[in-house]
């Protein structure tokens, strides 16, 4: 995809998501989604291959967004992580735009598919990010303190959508996580 599709993708899963919510439902018609985005039925195929893809875009931003704040922040690898849980992932609070569209997405196999893509795909960047900020880190280390923090999302959004404070969640998980590290820059202990 050109920038500017990418660019228009990126819109027209912001507004599909935002519609998603609003109707607090997924059952929403592609022309309606079109509308919302401003794009014609064609646009939309050409960016999202099914439905449920679309999205895909607003996650990956989410992703971006969170592997920038993290490797910007100076702080631990704790602190740094819970604070980034908390402006990027609860951005708006405990029921911020991606709690509500997990709650929408959870019971379909299609969308939370593609939300457990975009998991997947975190866990990649941010163990680059993590083994940039600790260089005593094997490969390997930096991958599973990865695939610790971005669990620790996961579960603590989970927990939010059943009710518990996910903040809280998040740095509880992300502890028993990091109990099991090597000592480093970004030492849990």
């Amino acid at each position: 995809m050109t920038m500017g599709a990418l660019e228009q993708s990126l819109i027209a899963s912001k507004a599909a998501v935002a519609l998603f919510i609003e109707r607090g439902t997924l059952e929403i018609p592609v022309p309606d989604l079109c509308a919302a985005a401003g794009i014609s039925a064609r646009s939309f195929h050409r960016y999202f291959s099914t439905k449920s893809q679309v999205i895909r875009p607003y996650l990956a931003a989410m992703v971006d967004d969170f592997g920038t704040e993290l490797d910007a922040c100076d702080e631990r690898l704790p602190v740094a992580a819970a604070a980034t849980f908390r402006r990027i992932v609860l951005a708006g609070g405990a029921e911020s735009t991606l709690v509500r569209l997990l709650r929408l997405i959870r019971p379909s196999r299609d969308y939370w598919s593609v939300f457990l893509e975009a998991v997947e795909s975190s866990e990649h960047a941010y163990a680059d990010i993590l083994h940039r900020r600790n260089p005593g880190w094997t490969a390997l280390v930096a991958y599973t303190a990865a695939i610790g923090m971005v669990s620790s999302s996961r579960l603590a959004v989970i927990a939010a959508i059943d009710g518990a404070d996910p903040a809280t969640r998040f740095e509880e998980v992300f502890a028993q996580f990091a109990a099991g590290w090597p000592a480093g820059d970004d030492e849990a202990n």
